[in-house]
This record gives structure tokens, C-alpha cells and sequence, in this order.
């Protein structure tokens, strides 16, 4: 995932992870698994939908995930809503949505992509002399 390393600034690689088979079949259904590599660290990259996310159950599939797994998940969403966001920090659930946020409190990292729209004056100005 580019975004993560352009944001980052840090060696990144992700590639499928081939053992989500070995998992249950109703982890299995939440979404498409990736290994996600930040430097030496190991996560686990959990794309779903987010109108598949429910944090009740979420909540219990992570300790699950965990305790066969060993690794962090992170979800990768490619857009969530402010609701959304707002459950998943407070509940300090790792998640990237590239181009748009990245939350990973493990690692002590929560960044937001915010641009102003900014309008240079000075060219107004030079525009309505003329």
C-alpha cells in the first residue's frame, strides 16, 4: 500500500496473507486478508466494506483473531464515515482508509489527510485591476 509509505516515509510492503485460510469460515466471510509490513512489524490487513463493519461483533472477532493468530488487525476501508471513525478511535481499533486517515495506536500513529482551501489574494487582486 503506497499510501502508507508515502505517508510514513517508512518501508512498507503488503502482499495476501495465504494462511486466512486456515481461519474460521465466518472470519474467513468479513473480507480479504493482507500481511502489511511497517519496517519489521507484522499486521494483518482486514478489507471489508464498511457497511459490513459492526464494532459488537468486531470487538469479539478480534479477540478471536488474536488468540489463533497472534498478529494486530488493522481494517482497511476505502472510505468509512465520521460515525464510523469516531467508534473506531475511541474504541483504539487500528484502521488506514489510503488518501483519507490512518490510525494505528500500537504504533503511536494517527494521521488525518486535511487540506485547506486556501485563495491567493494576490492574484485576485491583480486580476480585477486589470
Amino acid at each position: 500500500m503506497d499510501y502508507i509509505k508515502e505517508v510514513l516515509g517508512v518501508n512498507s510492503k503488503i502482499r495476501k496473507w495465504d494462511d486466512s485460510k486456515s481461519l474460521p469460515l465466518y472470519l474467513q466471510a468479513k473480507g480479504e486478508y493482507y500481511i502489511l509490513t511497517i519496517n519489521s512489524e507484522n499486521l494483518v490487513l482486514l478489507k471489508m466494506e464498511n457497511e459490513k463493519f459492526d464494532l459488537k461483533s468486531f470487538k469479539n472477532d478480534i479477540v478471536i483473531f488474536k488468540e489463533q493468530t497472534s498478529y494486530d488487525t488493522v481494517l482497511w476501508f476505502d472510505s468509512i464515515t465520521s460515525y464510523q471513525r469516531k467508534v473506531l478511535i475511541k474504541n483504539r481499533i487500528s484502521f488506514v482508509v489510503p488518501g483519507s486517515q490512518l490510525y494505528l495506536p500500537k504504533l503511536g500513529i494517527c494521521l488525518k489527510e486535511y487540506y485547506e482551501n486556501t485563495v491567493n489574494t494576490t492574484e485576485n487582486l491583480q486580476s480585477k485591476r486589470n
